[in-house]
């Protein structure tokens, strides 16, 4: 069971980015309706997340070597779930380009990406066998939603492009 999200628009990052000077507010809006169509996303991931510590040493308090802490699992999803609109440029290094999605919906923090994505060594192990193979909660949540999401996506897509579009002049 995969899940295949892709719609490429070239410039729309930069046509979100140039919202402001064309359309004053317009940035803001698109927020705004970003947030309102990925909503069910969040809320069928908020479900998936585990009430309690999915395993008792993620009750624990731990920390990183540089003092970052770790753990333990933030009960009633403490953990930051959101949606944002990227729009900063696309960096290449060395001919190696990294491109990051402009539409967002991320889970953020070490210990839930651990949790959604780890397979290997003992922890990934108890993990898969207590809750399923990885994504555990981010794809399944889109997956649901992902037919709803991408007809309004588009449309919204359609609607920047539109807006800037109108405002070219050559």
């Amino acid at each position: 069971m995969s899940v295949e999200i892709g719609i490429e628009v070239y410039g729309l990052k930069e046509a979100i980015k140039s919202l402001n000077s064309v359309e004053p507010g317009l940035r803001n809006e698109i927020t705004r309706d970003y947030r309102r169509l990925a909503k069910p996303v969040i809320q069928d991931a908020k479900r998936l997340i585990p009430k309690v510590a999915p395993l008792s040493g993620m009750e624990r308090n731990w920390t990183s070597k540089s003092g970052k802490q770790l753990m333990p699992w933030l009960a009633d999803h403490k953990q930051p779930l959101k949606a944002s609109i990227n729009t900063r440029k696309i960096s290449e290094f060395r001919g190696m380009v990294r491109n990051v999605g402009t539409f967002v919906i991320r889970w953020g923090g070490p210990l839930p990406v651990m949790f959604d994505t780890s397979t290997n060594g003992k922890l990934g192990r108890s993990l898969t066998q207590e809750y399923g193979k990885a994504s555990r909660v981010m794809w399944p949540a889109l997956e649901k939603n992902q037919t709803q999401v991408m007809a309004e996506l588009t449309t919204l897509v359609e609607k920047v492009m539109d807006k800037v579009n109108r405002n070219v002049v050559m």
